[in-house]
């Protein structure tokens, strides 16, 4: 492999002068996200080798794992980002390569991710995917699908991905496929203490 990322999502090229201009020895394979290192060729000149196997094909896998709606969702997540001029890339994998994002896109030069949850996880599920983004230094939107959860607050599932925010109050966002739009529920008629995640308090 010839090219990787840098430690600052930079291509950098296998050359020696390429080489000389980088102050960090951590390179990521722009396919998987896992880490490489640089190993010199017998005949000359370097390239990126795996510590481990390629993980793209694992991606694939989890592709094809993905219900239609699912994949759906984000290809409109996408289209929307390009027709208002941001870049998102589908299948974003965290450096560390254990955690992949439906999207990433940056925005005011932050990096952020979009989680489109349509099957229902635990708390401990959530905690430890937020945990990952934040120490990646990503902010997090998790995405209800609105056809699985509409307006109610009856299921535990549905009250599980709020945040609160002062002027809005406790609320959740959703996205409906069938509108191809975004929807924020907000003034949610809670009464209790919600349990204080990181992710409740992001402004987005």
């Amino acid at each position: 492999m010839l090219i990787a990322y840098n430690q600052h999502r930079e291509l950098v090229y296998a050359t020696a002068s390429d080489l000389k201009k980088q102050k960090s020895n951590r390179f990521y394979c722009p396919q998987c996200q896992q880490a490489v290192y640089v190993k010199a060729r017998p005949n000359g000149g370097y390239y990126f080798a795996h510590y481990q196997a390629c993980g793209s094909g694992q991606r694939r896998e989890r592709v094809c794992k993905e219900s239609r709606t699912h994949q759906l969702a984000k290809q409109q997540i996408l289209q929307a980002g390009h027709r208002i001029g941001i870049k998102v890339r589908l299948e974003y994998s965290l450096c560390q390569g254990h955690q992949i994002a439906d999207c990433y896109y940056k925005l005011d030069h932050l990096a952020r991710v979009i989680e489109f949850q349509q099957s229902p996880i635990s708390c401990q599920q959530i905690h430890q995917r937020q945990g990952d983004y934040e120490r990646a230094g990503l902010t997090c939107l998790w995405l209800y699908n609105y056809q699985d959860i509409k307006e109610t607050l009856a299921t535990a599932w549905s009250r599980r991905l709020i945040y609160y925010q002062e002027e809005l109050g406790y609320h959740r966002w959703s996205y409906d496929i069938r509108r191809a739009a975004f929807v924020l529920t907000h003034h949610l008629p809670l009464f209790c203490r919600l349990i204080q995640n990181s992710y409740c308090s992001n402004r987005l």
